[in-house]
C-alpha cells in the first residue's frame, strides 16, 4: 500500500494561524493578447505573464475536532480578523509545497441551524506580488555600479 501523500504536506496556515481544510482550489492563468491579421487564419498569441493565483479553501470549523481543540469559535475569529485587516500575510498552501504572500479577498461563512457544533467557511486569497515591484527590487543597487568620483 502506498504512503498517503497528504501526510507529507505542510499544514495550511494564513499568517501564523493553522487551520484544517476539506478542499483546496488553485486558479492559475496566463495573460495574453491575440494579434489578428486580415486574411490570415488564427492569431499570433503574445504571452503577457502569469496572473496572480487565486487560492480557495473550503473548511469546516467545529468545536468537536479533537486534534483542533480551539478551532471554533476562537481560531475562526482570529482568521477572520486577519482577513478584515486588509494586510498581506504568507499563506501556506499544502499542495503547492510553499508559501505565497496573499490578501484575503473572500470569507463566506455558512451556519446551518441543524449543525450545532460550528460552521463552514470558504476562504479565497489573492496572491500579492507588491513586494517584487518596490524601487529597491526594480533598481539594482550594487556596490561599484555608480562612480564614486566625478
Amino acid at each position: 500500500m502506498a504512503d498517503d501523500i497528504f501526510d507529507a504536506f505542510k499544514k495550511a496556515a494564513f499568517g501564523d494561524i493553522q487551520f484544517p481544510y476539506k478542499a483546496i482550489s488553485i486558479k492559475g492563468a496566463l495573460d495574453h493578447h491575440p494579434h489578428k491579421y486580415l486574411h490570415r487564419p488564427g492569431a499570433e498569441v503574445e504571452g503577457l505573464g502569469r496572473r496572480a493565483y487565486v487560492i480557495g479553501f473550503d473548511c469546516d470549523f467545529h468545536n468537536t475536532a479533537p486534534s483542533w481543540p480551539d478551532l471554533y469559535p476562537s481560531r475562526l475569529s482570529q482568521l477572520v480578523s486577519l482577513c478584515e485587516s486588509e494586510q498581506t500575510y504568507p499563506l501556506d498552501v499544502p499542495n503547492l509545497g510553499r508559501s505565497l504572500p496573499v490578501k484575503a479577498i473572500v470569507w463566506d461563512r455558512t451556519l446551518l441551524a441543524s449543525v450545532r457544533s460550528g460552521e463552514s467557511v470558504r476562504f479565497e486569497f489573492l496572491e500579492d506580488s507588491t513586494e517584487r515591484y518596490t524601487a529597491d527590487k526594480l533598481i539594482n543597487f550594487t556596490e561599484g555600479a555608480a562612480p564614486t568620483q566625478f
